[in-house]
């Protein structure tokens, strides 16, 4: 037994020996330092791919408000609407058929936009159109009207319906061009939550992404099933990376300066490592 050990115990038998062991310690090197190159090569890269979506998500939201902005200022400085409402500051009786001639300035915005429903009321709050007796009191909370009349004009974003959460609402103040642009009523919009699901007119990447709009109050204007209970966390947390349902997502975050709502955009970490495991 020992015999046959001397006879293995050779220079030459060292020397191979000691070369083997050299080249694998070589090569767990060279594949340590390459998993980590291509690890962070394919992170990094996915992390650039995904601001450059969030910024053309973001882009798309914005290009969506300004028209209904757009829509909105038209609305309010119409001739008729200014007229009529002008009447009704100055305590003149507003006729029903002039409440109802009201119908065309809301047809002009529903027919190029994606809103569902136009309201108008005065600076009592009493509801001008449609033709009924609701208060804009019992349709939202007083500091959406106080931050409305702060804004002196400027198109203020609600969120979510109170009434009706599968849309959302945007008001603004009529301001009376011929009496020195004060308080004359206020213009409120609903439109369809699904409005602003637009996740499908961005670039395929051929990974499925989560698309998550929440307003100022992390209430979920576009989600998913496994994300709605997570939104107000995802909105507070600074981290690159989050786990939900047991599954690792990178989050990218977009504040929309015209309406304080986030745009988040979450990408599985599982798709960037696919790569990564091959080479594991």
């Amino acid at each position: 037994m020992w015999q046959k050990v001397v006879n293995w115990n050779t220079l030459r038998n060292q020397m191979l020996a000691g070369f083997i062991a050299v080249m694998i310690i070589v090569l767990i090197c060279a594949g340590v330092i390459t998993f980590n190159s291509v690890s962070t090569l394919l992170n990094t890269k996915a992390e650039t791919q995904m601001k450059q979506i969030a910024s053309q998500a973001n882009g798309r939201l914005e290009a969506l408000i300004t028209q209904i902005d757009t829509l909105t200022l038209q609305a309010v400085n119409d001739v008729y609407l200014q007229q009529l409402f002008l009447s009704s500051v100055q305590g003149s009786k507003v006729s029903f058929s002039d409440r109802q001639a009201l119908l065309k300035i809301a047809n002009h915005i529903q027919a190029y936009s994606g809103v569902s429903n136009v309201e108008l009321y005065t600076t009592d709050f009493a509801r001008m159109f449609p033709l009924d007796e609701q208060k804009l009191t019992d349709r939202i909370e007083p500091n959406w009207i106080e931050q409305a009349d702060r804004e002196k004009g400027r198109l203020v974003w609600i969120g979510n319906d109170p009434k009706d959460p599968g849309t959302v609402l945007a008001i603004r103040r009529i301001n009376l061009i011929d009496r020195w642009f004060s308080n004359g009523g206020y213009l409120m919009v609903r439109m369809n939550r699904s409005y602003f699901d637009f996740q499908s007119q961005l670039p395929d990447t051929g990974h499925r992404e989560l698309m998550l709009l929440a307003d100022s109050s992390a209430r979920p204007i576009v989600s998913e099933g496994e994300t709605q209970t997570s939104i107000s966390e995802l909105m507070r947390s600074d981290a690159q990376q989050v786990t939900l349902e047991q599954k690792r997502y990178i989050l990218v975050k977009q504040l929309s300066d015209q309406t304080g709502w986030t745009l988040m955009i979450l990408y599985p970490v599982s798709d960037i490592t696919e790569g990564v495991s091959v080479l594991r």
